[in-house]
């Protein structure tokens, strides 16, 4: 078996950067020169980085445990980060291997887990799981600080479900200190429905993905139905700035009840819950009413409007759209996309069907 058909089904864990550089320099504990100190982080980097681009997955130091120091720098982390990233699926690549990635926030659920079947389902080889809070698609006033996190179950979830790598970048990792370059999309997507009243959401979403992109370089990346603005935009993302890869959409996941799974469904109440399954219940009635034929838009979403309130939710908006240019239509018929935003209490919550 080739080193590359090893690399392509086994995990390769390196161990030490200290032992390394003393046996690469000839040198003994006791003869290392002034100039060349193991308690500098840049020196047991190069290590690091000699292993990742040689295909490692993991490389192991206890050098700045036993010295208790730190990268002094944050960019060199994210150098070892990024160097990881891409030489590990690179090596994966050229051993003939299909790559998929599923970017996620983590706090990952039914609706998570299906992504990565979804993966395995196309045929995927290797399965990237990226897990990542983005800070810069959260506003000023929503819950980035409070979003949950809980990355050891995230990992075992993954594991479980098939993913052969999981991903944990840190905002260092991913943005450097005087980043400034964002991608952007003009307002004919992301100026309606959610990037109306999240200003700069997708300026976030569209930058972060793009890097994740870039990093795992997936011959396709899967993402949730529940998200449809962001699936439509990211679609039309990868068209027009000519990404090799290919984007695959699955289908909405609900709880029993009908509730569409959401990381953000832990904050509800009990009641809170019972209110949120109005909108399943309404994109169901509307989807009934469509069935029977085409009929003027204003006319249903007036009805479903008044059943969010009569549910208890504060309705954010119920519109109909095109399901590829999310323009709004004035008909509901069969291939409109209905889309419907809510607050139960204090946790905004979406929820979609097409006609």
């Amino acid at each position: 078996m080739s080193f590359l058909d090893r690399l392509g089904r086994e995990r390769l864990y390196c161990d030490g950067g200290t032992g390394s550089l003393l046996q690469a320099k000839g040198l003994r504990g006791g003869e290392l020169p002034e100039r060349w100190n193991l308690t500098r982080p840049g020196d047991v980097m190069d290590v690091a980085l000699s292993y990742f681009r040689a295909g490692s997955h993991i490389v192991n130091s206890n050098t700045f445990g036993a010295n208790r120091l730190h990268y002094p720098d944050r960019d060199e982390l994210r150098a070892i980060v990024e160097a990881g990233v891409r030489h590990v699926i690179e090596a994966r690549r050229l051993a003939g291997r299909r790559v998929a990635l599923v970017p996620t926030m983590g706090a990952l659920h039914e609706g998570h887990l299906s992504l990565i079947a979804a993966a395995k389902r196309k045929g995927a080889d290797e399965i990237v799981v990226s897990v990542f809070v983005n800070p810069t698609q959260f506003g000023p006033k929503e819950d980035y600080a409070q979003y949950p996190r809980d990355h050891k179950a995230d990992a075992a979830k993954c594991r479980a479900a098939g993913a052969t790598a999981i991903f944990f970048p840190t905002p260092e990792n991913m943005y450097a200190k005087d980043h400034s370059v964002w991608m952007v999309e003009d307002g004919a997507l992301s100026g309606c429905l959610c990037g109306a009243r999240r200003p700069g959401h997708f300026r976030g979403v569209c930058t972060v993905v793009a890097k994740l992109f870039n990093l795992a370089h997936p011959d396709f990346a899967v993402f949730g139905q529940k998200d449809f603005q962001q699936a439509t935009i990211i679609r039309r993302m990868v068209r027009d700035m000519n990404f090799d890869l290919e984007i695959v959409v699955a289908p909405i996941v609900r709880e029993p009840s009908g509730l569409a799974r959401s990381s953000r469904n832990v904050y509800l109440s009990q009641s809170e819950r019972e209110c949120a399954l109005a909108l399943s219940r309404t994109l169901r009635e509307i989807k009934a009413q469509a069935a029977k034929g085409a009929r003027p838009w204003k006319s249903v979403q007036k009805k479903a409007w008044a059943a969010l309130e009569k549910a208890g939710l504060r309705p954010d908006y119920v519109e109909a759209v095109d399901a590829v240019t999310l323009a709004p239509v004035k008909t509901l018929a069969k291939g409109t996309a209905v889309l419907l935003a809510a607050f139960a209490g204090k946790t905004r919550l979406i929820d979609n069907a097409v006609m």
